[in-house]
């Protein structure tokens, strides 16, 4: 009787336990998985004051890299004195959204009490009258507002803030832009590119790690010449991780929660996920949540169906905004044609001329549907892939790999 018992205990614990695949959020600690040669890239930059700029794909975990190795950098008790400032500029569409929000997380990243926020804002932002609301909590909470200033020039001791700071409390400091690409949306972008790189460059104190989520326009930022952030630091492309890893990976968290999933049926999902990160701890997550015990093949494909739904939205979204020609390139490109410009594939699929296809593929990469790969044109995340594939032809996903 008491060992049932044991058993129906051990059977609630784990139907109550958390899944233990994390999506659409940062991640660190046993969520994290891989990375070890970018880890160790982004710790010397880090050692050395070198910025960094990360290039890639959409939801590839630049910013969990980040943190990741921000956080195992600071947990090392030999490290110089350091601060971290972590800045989302998803929300920055004009220059004065930069300002404010770059000011106030600068200012909250270097001090904790509110007499130095104070007084750090009047020493060396005082050509920008700047004014401050106090939030709920005065001590942890402030925003920040500038009146109207006649001289724009007055907005650069805004760049120079971060190196000021560093050298008063004599730390370096390392600032961490995410979706850097909105610039490109400011009035006079280049303009003020151009101010920011004329600072930032030499700042001796203060290093730079910029990434975001849309790789076109960061490739534009920092890969063209003619830009002025060209050349601005080590270029990080990263890169999906592993199949291999990934594989481990699922199969450990499945184990480590009481779960059972083949090495096969793992590198099944992996593959068909591409081996993205996102996608792989998504349809991980679906799985685990119907398995009780075993991963079988029925489950496998019930998951799939869930996966399909899940994206099915996102997916009538981007539908309903491509044209008939780039419906039409994307049925070729998924029917495996290679050779866009010649005669039979411009008419089997109706292209139209040789020259429209750069407009369509111009068009697919700034929707963020399609990337130029080594392996040629791919689609930039696998959901995509997956649906468009079920959209033209309903065969077997798991038996095409």
């Amino acid at each position: 009787m008491l060992y049932i018992t044991y058993i129906i205990l051990y059977l609630i614990k784990i139907t109550e336990m958390n899944s233990p695949f994390l999506y659409g959020t940062a991640v660190t600690g046993e969520h994290f998985t891989n990375r070890t040669e970018e880890i160790l890239r982004l710790r010397n930059n880090f050692l050395n004051g070198r910025n960094t700029v990360i290039i890639s794909p959409r939801r590839i975990g630049k910013t969990s890299l980040v943190k990741y190795a921000a956080e195992l950098y600071m947990d090392n008790p030999d490290r110089d004195k350091i601060q971290f400032c972590f800045i989302d500029l998803y929300k920055a569409r004009d220059a004065e959204d930069f300002y404010k929000i770059f000011v106030t997380s600068i200012i909250k990243s270097t001090s904790s009490k509110l007499d130095e926020w104070l007084q750090n804002v009047r020493s060396f932002l005082g050509k920008l009258v700047p004014k401050i609301s106090l939030g709920s909590d005065p001590q942890s909470e402030f925003s920040l507002s500038f009146d109207y200033i006649n001289s724009e020039m007055d907005f650069d001791e805004v760049f120079d803030l971060p190196e000021k700071l560093a050298e008063k409390y004599s730390l370096k400091l390392i600032i961490c832009l995410d979706e850097f690409q909105n610039l490109e949306y400011f009035k006079e972008s280049l303009l003020f590119q151009k101010r920011a790189r004329a600072a930032w460059q030499h700042h001796k104190k203060t290093s730079y790690i910029i990434y975001g989520s849309k790789m076109h326009m960061m490739g534009n930022l920092f890969q063209e010449q003619s830009m002025p952030f060209y050349r601005f630091g080590d270029m990080l492309f990263l890169e999906r991780i592993e199949n291999k890893s990934l594989n481990n990976y699922v199969v450990n968290a499945f184990y480590r929660t009481g779960k059972n999933i083949s090495s096969e049926i793992t590198e099944s999902m992996v593959n068909l996920m591409e081996a993205h990160p996102y996608y792989v701890q998504q349809m991980a997550d679906i799985l685990w949540n119907r398995t009780k015990t075993n991963v079988n093949e029925d489950l496998l494909n019930e998951a799939l169906e869930i996966f399909l739904k899940q994206n099915n939205p996102f997916f009538q979204g981007i539908i309903e905004n491509l044209t008939n020609s780039q419906l039409s390139f994307i049925n070729a490109l998924i029917s495996g044609e290679k050779h866009f410009t010649s005669a039979e594939v411009l008419h089997k699929y109706k292209l139209g001329s040789s020259a429209n296809i750069k407009r369509i593929k111009e068009a697919l990469i700034k929707k963020n549907i399609i990337t130029i790969a080594p392996r040629g044109i791919v689609f930039e995340e696998p959901a995509i892939r997956i649906l468009f594939t079920r959209y033209f032809d309903n065969a077997d996903l798991f038996k095409q790999l």
